[in-house]
């Protein structure tokens, strides 16, 4: 018997607001965090991202590219690097820990990165 999947839920991330600032994840399911970590960190990545260079914003970048880290790519990180990402992305929940940020997920997104960024961090003894 095959099992049955439900459909994969897309949303949009708009590169013309300012990703990573603005709302993320809106339209995902609420427990969305208890999916597959990897999964869950590329999403955040890709909705943390901006692709205009000259409109890339410190926190989000460091947000997407310590969320790629925390999904496993397949590149690690120095203790240098891992901290520096750690610090803004620690910058960045206390930015969005904001009231201006009520009612957004943000802050959980961040925090699940970067407990799983940590974890991957220890595991390979980067700190």
């Amino acid at each position: 018997m095959t099992e049955v999947k439900a459909p994969q839920i897309n949303v949009a991330t708009d590169f013309d607001g300012e990703p990573g600032k603005d709302s993320m994840g809106i339209g995902l399911p609420r427990d969305f965090l208890k999916g597959e970590p990897a999964h869950v960190c590329a999403t955040i990545a890709m909705m943390a991202m901006q692709p205009h260079p000259e409109r890339v914003q410190r926190y989000p970048q460091a947000l997407a590219t310590l969320a790629l880290y925390a999904a496993g790519v397949a590149v690690t990180l120095t203790t240098r690097q891992f901290r520096m990402l750690e610090r803004r992305v620690i910058k960045y929940l206390e930015i969005v820990g904001d009231i201006n940020y009520c009612h957004t997920l943000n802050w959980q997104y961040a925090d699940y990165v970067r407990e799983r960024a940590v974890a991957r961090a220890r595991q390979e003894k980067l700190i």
